[in-house]
Parts: structure tokens; C-alpha cells; sequence
């Protein structure tokens, strides 16, 4: 998976749109070179009044990019961070007699969920001899989400908080046979997961009920694919394994 960045001459772009129901979106990115360097900002809003009542959708997302090409030693070095949080109003449910009145109505106004997200990954990928090359990529992110349920006698809320890291190291190698091109690819993976969850939920007059729980993750995967061109542009095999451990 590859993300936006810079290309060989600076752009800026900016959009605006709207629809039904209040939808709302701007959207601008810039990108370019820079003394060797090339790199990428992007923001994006986007706003929705819903169709019913306390239905309101708010998502804002910003990701910048830096990246450098080393092109006489085959480095490309890329380190990007990624920042999305949203609001979302979350209508309940309607017995039938009010939705055959009207669909738009919301009888316990208050639920939504809301989500925090900070990332940061880092790639270096290095060409090697023979067709080889290297990659490693790593990672961190922070996650917070909260849902909030308002029901006709009870209320609940939910947090979840997950902190994760991680590195993978590939090697790829791509060889023509005559007309017949083969691709290998293998790696191994890390990832650490840190989850904290709270919730409460409570009915009207009584005490609320309270949880939390921890988790601690550490997975570990290797894997492998080939790829070979049996019949150039018509057939392909592919192959591969992977083997995860937790």
C-alpha cells in the first residue's frame, strides 16, 4: 500500500462540494520538490446534517509527507504522519407506529462515537544487486474511541484506547527468463498491540456497572509469494505462505 507524495514539480489543488442534507467537504493538498526532497500535505473535512435529527457527522483528516530519492545508490527513504478524528451523532432505533409517522424523529438524542488517530510510519527501501532489493517499514500509532449509547432507561458509555507498533523487513527479487518475468518476495513482521478498555453502563435509579480490561498483544509473521509469468500478459501462477505467531 502506497500513500500520496510529492511528484518532480510543485501542485497545489483545493476542492469544494456539497449536497443533501447539509453534506459539506473541502479538500486541499499541496506538493512538490524541495533541495532534494519532495513532499505532500493534505487536509480534508467532511460535514453532514443526516438525514434525522441529532444525526450530525464531522471527519477531518490530515496527512503529510516527506520523502527523499537517492537515485545514483537506489535509496528511497519516506516518513509520513497521519491525523483523523471524527464525531458522529448515532440516531437510535424507532418502534414502528412513529416510523410509518416520521422517519426523521430521534427518541433518545445523545449516542455517538467518536475517534482519535495520530500515526507515524517510516519506510526506506534500498535496490541490491542481481534484481534484489530491501525494505523496512515501521510504525506507530495511537487510537482513542469512545461510543456513548443513550437508551430510554439506561445509559452506556465505551472507551477503548490501543497503542501500536511495529517493524517488517522484506526482500524482493524480480529476474526475467527469456520472456518470462518471476517475482519473490519474503518477509517477516512485529507487531506490538497495547488496548485499554473501560466502560460503564447505568439504568435510571440504579448504580452503574463499571469494567475495564488490558490487553497486551505481541505478533510475530513470516511470509513468502512467487509470482511467474507462464504466458507473458495472459497467464500468471502465484504462490505463497505465511505463518503468524501471537
Amino acid at each position: 500500500l502506497r500513500t500520496k507524495r510529492g511528484g518532480p514539480v510543485p501542485e497545489a489543488k483545493a476542492e469544494l462540494a456539497g449536497g443533501s442534507f447539509g453534506q459539506q467537504r473541502y479538500r486541499a493538498s499541496v506538493g512538490g520538490p524541495v533541495r532534494g526532497f519532495d513532499y505532500y500535505l493534505g487536509f480534508t473535512q467532511e460535514l453532514e446534517d443526516g438525514f434525522r435529527q441529532a444525526s450530525d457527522s464531522n471527519v477531518t483528516q490530515l496527512f503529510a509527507k516527506v520523502g527523499r530519492r537517492i537515485e545514483d545508490a537506489g535509496t528511497d527513504i519516506t516518513g509520513s504522519f497521519l491525523f483523523v478524528t471524527d464525531h458522529l451523532e448515532q440516531p437510535g432505533t424507532l418502534p414502528e407506529a412513529i416510523l410509518n409517522i416520521d422517519r426523521t424523529l430521534n427518541l433518545t438524542p445523545g449516542d455517538f462515537s467518536d475517534r482519535t488517530l495520530y500515526q507515524g510510519i517510516l519506510n526506506l527501501r534500498q535496490e541490491l544487486p542481481a534484481g534484489f532489493s530491501a525494505a523496512l517499514n515501521g510504525f506507530v500509532r495511537d487510537l482513542d474511541r469512545e461510543f456513548f449509547t443513550v437508551g430510554l432507561t439506561s445509559q452506556s458509555t465505551n472507551q477503548t484506547g490501543i497503542l501500536s507498533g511495529g517493524l517488517t523487513a522484506q526482500v524482493t527479487n524480480e529476474a526475467t527468463f527469456g520472456d518470462h518475468r518471476n517475482l519473490f518476495v519474503a518477509g517477516v513482521e512485529y507487531t506490538r498491540n497495547d488496548v485499554n478498555n473501560k466502560g460503564s453502563a447505568q439504568f435510571t435509579g440504579l448504580l452503574p456497572f463499571l469494567s475495564e480490561t488490558k490487553t497486551d498483544e505481541n505478533v510475530v509473521g513470516i511470509y513468502f509469494q512467487e509470482s511467474f509469468d507462464l504466458i507473458p500478459e495472459v497467464l500468471i501462477l502465484n504462490g505463497g505462505g505465511r505463518y503468524d505467531w501471537d
